[in-house]
């Protein structure tokens, strides 16, 4: 593998970590899982992307109009492409509840399917694997393969051993874990990855 091959994948590899961390620092399972696709073949992406956020701001004033806080409204959105090329999205939601006509309304270009995700427990994990595929795509290079909203909590990332372990220690105590895993890494060695949920 050459040095840009791997520096490429450790781009990859980061953009799908954090977007994980985003999810499952934002998301719980219960929130609106949307699917949205154009009827037509709209494979430019800064048309597609003009066309979603049109989507997000007519959602927004709509939720706002029902007395609905918009500042507790949060989406992700990950992007891919159909076989045909089409742009499609895949966007968590954090929204009140909505009818069918409502989103027929403030979705015009196409389809959609709505559901909530039951019986997941790594949200992030969940979500994230729809960006394997296409974030290595030559069509999202030098572009963000995900939105989202602005408001969303940014998680910290904490490496220093000396912190990591009584933060980690007194988390075991109030929190549940969602994932583990284990891998080496070239320049930290051996890598453990936690991710755990505190109670409520």
């Amino acid at each position: 593998m050459t040095e840009t091959t791997q520096k490429f994948q450790h781009s990859i590899n980061r953009t799908r970590n954090t977007a994980r961390r985003l999810i499952s620092a934002n998301f719980d399972a219960g929130d609106a899982f949307l699917t949205l696709t154009f009827a037509r073949n709209v494979e430019d992406l800064a048309l597609a992307n003009s066309l979603f956020k049109s989507f997000i701001r007519s959602l927004r004033i709509t939720i706002s109009a029902r007395g609905y806080d918009p500042e507790k409204f949060k989406y992700f959105a990950v992007i891919e492409f159909q076989k045909r090329g089409a742009v499609h999205y895949h966007v968590l939601l954090r929204v009140p509840y909505l009818d069918i006509e409502d989103y027929q309304a403030l979705w015009p270009y196409g389809w959609f399917k709505i559901n909530r995700i039951q019986h997941v427990r790594n949200v992030g994990l969940y979500v994230s694997k729809y960006m394997r595929k296409d974030i290595s795509d030559p069509r999202l290079r030098g572009k963000r393969s995900y939105q989202c909203s602005r408001n969303l909590i940014r998680p910290v990332v904490i490496t220093d051993k000396d912190f990591v372990r009584p933060v980690l220690s007194n988390a075991k105590r109030s929190a549940s874990l969602v994932y583990k895993s284990s891998f080496d890494n070239q320049h930290t060695g051996k890598v453990h990855y936690r991710l755990l949920r505190r109670d409520k």
